[in-house]
């Protein structure tokens, strides 16, 4: 019984420390995420506006690799204002339409939800 006892407290003491480091990194995150969609909305056109209303709704809690990806993109649309529309979820429907007309899967595409970003 003590034994268990000590294991229930060790597991929870563990989610306790995970959850104290975790909750400030993942704050800082979402900071940064809103700071590069600010940059990325003044940039004014359409498109810009666009991708940054698409990323918000589909990265609720970036991670680490999400907020590299919208610096990249943010960098990319600053220097050409155009290509944001490029990295919309409508533009990766177009290309995966474009590729099923000259390519017949074997086995399917599957059905993955498109989000926006460089892929």
């Amino acid at each position: 019984m003590k034994f268990l006892l000590v294991v229930v407290l060790a597991v929870l003491g563990f989610f306790y420390i995970n959850y104290s480091v975790e909750a400030p990194l993942a704050a800082n995150r979402a900071s940064e995420q809103r700071a590069l969609l600010i940059h990325l909305e003044q940039v004014g056109t359409e498109g810009s506006k666009k991708l940054a209303s698409q990323w918000r709704r589909t990265h609720p809690e970036p991670t680490e690799d999400n907020l590299s990806e919208l610096a990249q993109i943010v960098a990319r649309v600053k220097a050409d204002p155009q290509i944001a529309d490029s990295f919309t979820i409508e533009a990766h429907q177009r290309s995966r339409a474009e590729a099923e007309k000259v390519f017949t899967p074997i086995l399917g595409w599957g059905e993955q939800p498109q989000k926006p970003g460089l892929n």
